[in-house]
């Protein structure tokens, strides 16, 4: 038998030392480590797949829905930029200057309403973030999504509602 843990049993163990103390700076040092390390992945398999040409690399959020304090990132390329849409991370890949831009970031749809009800009262740091959420609410991102992808002349006044 193997010394290492299941995802699940690792899931139960944190449920049960919900006391124990985690520093967040470590977990967070920890995540970033392993988030960039799978968007290089991702960008090296877009790259193979798709040589010679732009593309985007789309992060999705889930939290498990058995064990719910577990929460994962599912990484992918993609030729075409994605619809808008909460727990999303859009980067485009440049393909003549190998570099990586950032188009938009949204959280979950619980974090975009209260963000958009407490606008006025929100660190500075959380400002671009609030941009990303104004503007998916007001539409902007799907038409950056048509214009990305040379549709623009489908849509028309495009307006979403945030529900």
């Amino acid at each position: 038998m193997s010394d290492k843990l299941t995802l699940g049993a690792k899931a139960l163990l944190a449920l049960e030392n919900q006391d124990a103390t985690l520093d967040a700076r470590e977990q967070g040092a920890w995540m970033s480590e392993n988030f960039l390390k799978e968007i290089q992945v991702t960008m090296d398999s877009g790259k193979k797949a798709i040589p010679g040409e732009d593309f985007f690399i789309v992060i999705l959020q889930k939290n498990e829905r058995v064990l719910h304090n577990v929460l994962r990132n599912y990484f992918m390329y993609r030729r075409t930029c994605p619809t808008p849409n909460y727990d999303q991370i859009v980067y485009r890949y440049d393909h003549k200057t190998d570099d990586l831009h950032l188009v938009w970031t949204l959280p979950a749809r619980e974090v975009c309403l209260v963000m958009l009800e407490n606008a006025a009262f929100l660190d500075p740091e959380l400002y671009e973030l609030l941009k990303y959420i104004q503007d998916f609410k007001e539409g902007e991102l799907a038409r950056l999504a048509f214009k990305l992808n040379k549709e623009e002349g489908l849509i028309q006044n495009l307006s979403l509602e945030i529900q």
